[in-house]
């Protein structure tokens, strides 16, 4: 496999993973008005002062919803191995260099490059039945 080139499995799978770290909300960086504010300042320890409110900060969560293809890698990705479901994750998911990537997972980079190529494999295989 080249490492390089992209090919259909890998654009299905970034489409997944554009999807899975938006419903994650990884996409969105989290603003500096989520952290600052009265949350922070001294009044906002006076309890008196708030009418017993301790934070302003609603957390919402959202069910996964995949669409298309993008639901049968999701589907696919549930099914793998959890050692190559981690390595799905940390290989589509996140946005660093491939040698950081590999050593986040503890393995030299051939063994890395070895476990994409059997969950491509299975993404693949997933597909097409």
């Amino acid at each position: 496999m080249d490492r390089r080139r992209r090919d259909a499995i890998d654009l299905a799978c970034q489409h997944w993973a554009e999807e899975r770290r938006r419903l994650l909300g990884l996409s969105e960086p989290t603003r500096a008005t989520q952290y600052l504010g009265a949350v922070r300042c001294t009044l906002a320890k006076r309890r008196d002062l708030h009418a017993g409110s301790s934070s302003n900060r609603l957390d919402q969560h959202w069910p996964e919803v995949y669409e298309g293809e993008a639901a049968q890698i999701n589907e696919a990705f549930w099914r793998l191995n959890p050692e190559l479901k981690l390595v799905m994750d940390v290989h589509y998911c996140t946005r660093v260099p491939i040698a950081l990537k590999a050593e986040c997972l503890c393995m030299s980079e051939s063994a890395y490059w070895k476990r994409v190529g059997w969950v491509r494999a299975f993404i693949e295989g997933w597909l097409a039945r």
